[in-house]
């Protein structure tokens, strides 16, 4: 660590500049944490800790793998990984959709986040982050720092979300549902657009 303009740096960004991407990073975390909640999926606070855990260690671990596979891994990845978020996220927002149409007819263990369920949504909300794992190795960063920053800033953003969708919850009643469903549809819609625009 060095001293740059009286801001400790790690070998290429400042650690405010880290905290930064970190925030950026975890708005799907928050987002979809939000959604999940909302639509009733998270209830008790064992599931609450599994969800901000596996957030927290996908989007912790995706720029690991960028950082350790480089510019090959992320072109081999980049082509499609817009396409493979926005599967994932509209297959879990058609399912709160059936869900939302069949009413109080499920049984109460199907409207837990399944494991399956919680594999994908880690998935689709990390896979954006290997590409800021190729740009710290890009700007010679250390990879450490950068992984905990954004592990730990996605898990307290996953427990804000999973705050908020209860508060909401509780007002909308059954439609917090389709509203979840939405604002997960939402997401994977906005992840194509910004590939669209920005060819990126």
């Amino acid at each position: 660590m060095r001293q740059i303009h009286g801001l400790p740096r790690w070998s290429g960004l400042s650690f405010t500049e880290i905290l930064l991407i970190s925030f950026a990073l975890a708005m799907d975390c928050f987002a979809v944490s939000y959604a999940t909640s909302l639509a009733g999926k998270v209830n008790h606070p064992m599931e609450t800790l599994r969800l901000a855990f596996f957030f927290g260690l996908f989007q912790g671990g995706m720029p690991f793998l960028g950082w350790l596979g480089g510019s090959a891994f992320q072109s081999y990845l980049a082509p499609f990984d817009h396409w493979l978020a926005f599967g994932l996220l509209a297959f879990i927002a058609l399912h709160l959709f059936y869900e939302a149409w069949q009413g109080d007819d499920l049984p109460a263990e199907s409207r837990a986040l399944s494991w399956q369920g919680l594999l994908l949504l880690s998935l689709a909300t990390s896979v954006d982050a290997l590409a800021a794992g190729l740009s710290f190795s890009v700007l010679d960063t250390g990879i450490v720092t950068p992984v905990i920053s954004i592990g730990i800033v996605a898990a307290l953003m996953t427990f804000l979300g999973i705050f908020l969708g209860r508060i909401t919850r509780s007002r909308l009643d059954r439609y917090a549902a389709v509203l979840g469903g939405l604002i997960l549809l939402g997401i994977g819609i906005r992840i194509l657009v910004v590939h669209i625009q920005t060819g990126v």
